[in-house]
């Protein structure tokens, strides 16, 4: 089938096994490439079942999941089949659980952080224990699916925003885009009540992208308002995917610096089908991250992943924004659930090592840049793409910190400019 529509695929056909998927942009398109691709099928001789073809739908169901113009969501069938699941017994109906979440932790955040207590029973001669802790991990974990936000479509040429984050437990990291989308698609949010009354009162059009800092600003300026309100186009960040995972054992030894990089090293990596030749943002909390060409004898870990880094050049900026309103990623850190004791207090949050060394003079200059009580100052309401969503979390990203970009090892050391 993929040689039979070859000259179709990606233009307005997909092919999967034996289904096919037409899209279009207005309904005469659509009739002229379904012509094409009916076609093509005749002609090689393959015969379709008309029972099973569809035509004219605005959204499909596709591998357990909604796919429309807007972009990716869970299918409810599928959810509420989670939801319906008896608390697991035994391991075999815990890995049942898990297969079934899992498939869908591209929706939620921080997933591998809610679930790491269950993964823990998975482990060889662990005792099947059913604690509280447990217990409260399952129940977020079917909250969080069925109140899961559609994701976008991914679209080439706008700026992507990749804001990560770590913990002594988990890693994790929420790729978002701000896109343009028509007014009358945001029927039924608070975004579409506030364009609402700014049109009827002759205002200009607001924005709903907010600068990620004051010397940083990667988002389009607003337009003008169309000849009525559905037809105006406006721009909004919205979730391309979400990832997590749950540190290795070795990895909860690092320092906070280390932990930190590598989320974003991994968030890089996990990201590079959609990120690879696009500009992108790399949004941290960690204000390390900013200043690594003040490090001296760098180790050879984060030597290795300033690598990767280097490799995103010059298309990848690193923005710094305080903890306190990285809240799309940084609940990693910050949920109310005891992590793991362990023996080594590097895993002890309230034990601040680095590993690192840090000039003096840089560390004090740095000290003066702190964003922290600016940014304390202009927090606002985010409105974001989730923020203007009915089933999605009611959190976005931005602030007001200060650029910095990450330039080539020099000496052994990463640079920054």
């Amino acid at each position: 089938m993929q040689g039979v529509l070859a000259p179709y695929l990606w233009l307005f056909s997909l092919v999967y096994i034996d289904n096919i998927v037409v899209y279009s942009r207005s309904w005469n398109e659509h009739i002229d490439h379904l012509d094409k691709v009916l076609k093509a099928v005749i002609s090689s001789g393959i015969t379709l079942s008309p029972p099973k073809c569809h035509f004219g739908y605005t959204s499909i169901l596709l591998l357990g999941q909604k796919v429309s113009r807007l972009g990716f969501s869970t299918h409810h069938e599928k959810v509420r089949a989670v939801q319906e699941l008896a608390r697991p017994k035994r391991v075999l109906d815990l890995q049942t659980f898990l297969g079934m979440t899992v498939y869908f932790s591209t929706y939620i955040p921080y997933y591998s952080f809610i679930v790491s207590p269950l993964f823990e029973l998975l482990k060889k001669d662990h005792k099947w224990e059913w604690t509280a802790e447990c217990e409260s991990a399952w129940q977020r974990a079917k909250d969080v699916l069925q109140s899961a936000p559609v994701l976008a479509h991914a679209a080439a040429g706008n700026p992507y925003r990749l804001y990560t984050d770590a913990s002594d437990i988990a890693l994790g990291a929420c790729l978002q885009q701000v896109q343009p989308i028509r007014v009358g698609d945001l029927k039924g949010t608070r975004a579409y009540d506030r364009l609402n009354k700014a049109f009827g009162e002759g205002s200009a059009v607001p924005s709903l992208t907010l600068r990620i800092s004051n010397k940083f600003d990667d988002s389009p300026p607003p337009g003008q308002w169309a000849s009525t309100l559905d037809k105006t186009t406006v721009h909004v960040e919205r979730v391309i995917a979400y990832w997590s995972r749950t540190c290795k054992p070795a990895e909860r030894n690092y320092s906070a610096t280390e932990r930190e990089a590598l989320a974003a090293k991994d968030g890089l990596v996990r990201f590079q089908p959609f990120i690879e030749g696009e500009q992108v943002t790399l949004v941290t909390d960690h204000a390390a991250l900013q200043w690594a060409r003040t490090y001296e004898n760098t180790n050879r870990r984060l030597a290795a992943w300033g690598a990767v880094f280097a490799a995103y050049l010059p298309n990848l900026d690193i923005v710094h924004r305080a903890g306190r309103v990285h809240s799309n990623v940084d609940p990693l850190s910050r949920l109310p659930r005891e992590p793991p004791a362990h023996d080594s207090p590097l895993s002890d949050p309230s034990i601040p090592i680095v590993t690192d060394q840090v000039k003096p003079a840089a560390a004090e200059s740095a000290a003066e840049r702190s964003p922290a009580v600016k940014m304390a100052a202009a927090a606002t309401i985010i409105r974001s793409w989730e923020d203007v969503l009915d089933t999605a979390p009611s959190w976005g990203p931005f602030s007001n910190s200060p650029r910095r970009r990450l330039g080539p090892r020099r000496g052994g050391q990463i640079q920054v400019e």
